[in-house]
């Protein structure tokens, strides 16, 4: 997943097609759920994965209040692959290459694999 211009989120099958845009989240937890933070800023500013339903997933600026950024993370029978999801619903990886929220965990569309890369950059 990156972050795009237009402050949505879209997927990246090799993160070197990202054209420079940074494609490390880091999962914060924060309460029973987690804070899903990109190492992409917007006017310095760090930007947090937003589920603010209504299909839409995006970015915004990080509130650990905010409860469109409390993200469920599920764990599946592979090992680093991932559901993600909040109370909108699950997130899936669309036809055209961005991200939706779809009501089924179990679709294909909704593993996601997370890769350690070490420690991010703080913002």
């Amino acid at each position: 997943m990156t972050t795009t211009v237009e402050g949505g989120v879209t997927t990246v099958t090799d993160p070197a097609e990202a054209g420079g845009v940074p494609t490390t989240w880091v999962f914060e937890p924060n309460g029973s759920a987690f804070q899903v933070r990109t190492v992409a800023t917007t006017d310095a500013e760090p930007s947090c994965l937003s589920i603010p339903g209504d299909g839409v997933v995006t970015v915004a600026m990080c509130d650990p209040a905010a409860a469109d950024q409390q993200i469920q993370v599920g764990t599946l029978d592979q090992p680093d692959q991932v559901n993600i999801s909040s109370e909108a619903g699950v997130v899936v990886a669309d036809q055209e290459g961005g991200l939706a929220i779809e009501p089924d965990p179990s679709s294909p569309a909704s593993v996601f694999t997370l890769v350690d890369r070490g420690a991010a950059s703080e913002a």
